[in-house]
């Protein structure tokens, strides 16, 4: 594996995919995970290459409990930094077609801004979502990486859990976990665009056109969902109807065909009156308790939301009914046949 490496560093971009490269030879070479942890370090350095390349074992995939990976020290991304990567040539590819369970006001202003409204969330939940939060955590030499007078912003008093040494946050939430962060970082995504000066840094200044919240709750299965994205938008998709006001409203109805149908409706001009006040809320819940490694408390509070009811099983059976085939892109392949 070394000397493949080692070709690879003559099509480095620029002398720091080149020292990345060398850190990973002397990892694997070695077997020190200092050595790529250094290597971790050029590559956060590296911004916008053409081509992004990354070889780590810091997902926790091939573990069936979804807990342990293979490295899972997380001192990089929270003491230096951290790439998120959005495919953005994707979305802009992304054909115009007729939307299910919105009418056709929502379902234009969803073509006219759904490209801009995504990089502005997909910015918010990877960059200032997934990079934001601190773990509280006891050191190995028995001090701690925060004040301990600071208070908890449920309880009022010191903050009274933590992280011991060898604690991760998925080795105390386990199978939460991913759904849980997925939640924390769509509900920071939620709350921030409605800040025009959050619009400006993507340069987007029509602030009202450009606020946008789409949630749909999916699950192929009532009670297990297979995705931490679905599960996360799920339990959003129940703060938002909690909100009431009739900020978002899910109604069931009959279809043009005749057949049951849902109608999905949210009222722009309750957005910042309702809507956010709802979503700042609950994300406050849901930092403190991933702060404070707070497994019970995280744990009530997100499944209180996440149980699928009657009703939802109800829609969900629309929604599959109603689901069109996946599109998928098909690369041509010419040739030129000179006979």
């Amino acid at each position: 594996m070394e000397s493949v490496i080692i070709q690879a560093m003559a099509s480095a971009a620029n002398d720091n995919q080149k020292k990345m490269i060398s850190k990973y030879v002397e990892h694997f070479t070695e077997g020190d995970v200092k050595h790529h942890k250094d290597g971790s370090r050029f590559w956060i350095k590296d911004v916008e290459p053409v081509i992004e390349s990354y070889i780590g074992f810091i997902e926790n995939y091939r573990d069936p409990a979804g807990t342990r990976s293979e490295f899972e020290d997380d001192d990089i991304r929270q003491n230096e930094g951290f790439k998120n990567v959005s495919l953005g040539n994707v979305i802009a590819a992304t054909p115009k077609q007729k939307m299910n369970f919105i009418d056709q006001e929502d379902e234009d202003l969803m073509h006219a801004y759904h490209k801009d409204s995504f990089e502005v969330q997909v910015g918010l939940h990877e960059l200032l979502g997934h990079g934001s939060g601190k773990l509280f955590q006891k050191n190995a030499d028995g001090t701690f990486n925060f004040d301990k007078d600071t208070k908890d912003i449920i309880t009022g008093k010191p903050i009274a859990t933590w992280y011991e040494p060898g604690e991760t946050w998925s080795s105390k939430f386990g199978v939460l976990s991913s759904a849980y962060e997925e939640c924390r970082a769509e509900a920071v995504g939620y709350v921030l665009c409605c800040d025009a000066d959050i619009l400006e840094v993507f340069t987007f200044y029509k602030h009202d056109k450009s606020k946008n919240s789409n949630a749909c709750p999916s699950s192929r299965n009532v009670e297990v969902f297979g995705d931490a994205h679905c599960y996360a938008r799920f339990v959003l998709t129940k703060v938002c109807l909690e909100a009431g006001q009739g900020f978002v409203t899910i109604t069931e109805c009959e279809g043009e065909d005749g057949k049951p149908d849902l109608k999905f409706k949210l009222d722009r001009t309750k957005i910042d009156s309702v809507g956010r006040p709802a979503v700042t809320a609950f994300l406050a819940k849901l930092q403190a308790y991933k702060s404070t490694g707070d497994v019970e408390g995280g744990t009530k509070l997100f499944e209180s939301y996440g149980k699928v009811t009657e009703r939802e099983i109800r829609w969900r059976d629309i929604c599959i009914a109603r689901r069109k085939p996946r599109r998928i892109f098909v690369q041509a392949n010419t040739k030129i046949d000179d006979k």
